[in-house]
């Protein structure tokens, strides 16, 4: 039987992508990313939020591409693996979860409005004359 490793979280970044090159050449960015459920406490009847913080990690041309625009505050959605290393800090052997993205999905208000004002600016939010549409 085989197996299925596929995470899918929909949050707000805690602060702005950090971005490195490696040596060898690749693009490595990484973010916190938080999620936020809401529940009703049993014992005091009120409405709490508990937020969980995801690391998250993405590589390639598509990391560095989106890296300007992860910025703290931004919701997204991202979907990828999870992946577990580890470490040595002072001798100390640790280890780290990580969430592998392998889509990121901006869903940021504000990054839509500054599209639609490019478009309208380039004259392409226009529609054109009736006798234009394709279909």
């Amino acid at each position: 039987m085989s197996s299925i490793n596929l995470v899918i979280l929909s949050g707000h970044l805690g602060q702005d992508a950090k971005i490195n090159v490696t040596a060898g050449g690749q693009t490595k960015v990484w973010f916190s990313l938080a999620t936020t459920i809401r529940f009703k406490s049993k014992k005091t009847e009120q409405w709490e939020d508990r937020t969980t913080w995801h690391d998250v990690i993405m590589w390639g041309e598509t990391a560095a591409k989106l890296h300007r625009e992860l910025t703290k505050g931004t919701l997204l959605t991202v979907e990828g693996e999870l992946d577990k290393r580890s470490y040595d800090k002072e001798g100390e052997k640790r280890y780290v979860v990580e969430v592998k993205a392998k889509t990121i999905v901006l869903h940021s208000k504000e990054r839509a409005e500054r599209k639609a004002a490019k478009e309208e600016a380039a004259g392409e939010g226009e529609m054109p004359p009736d006798d234009e549409l394709p279909f």
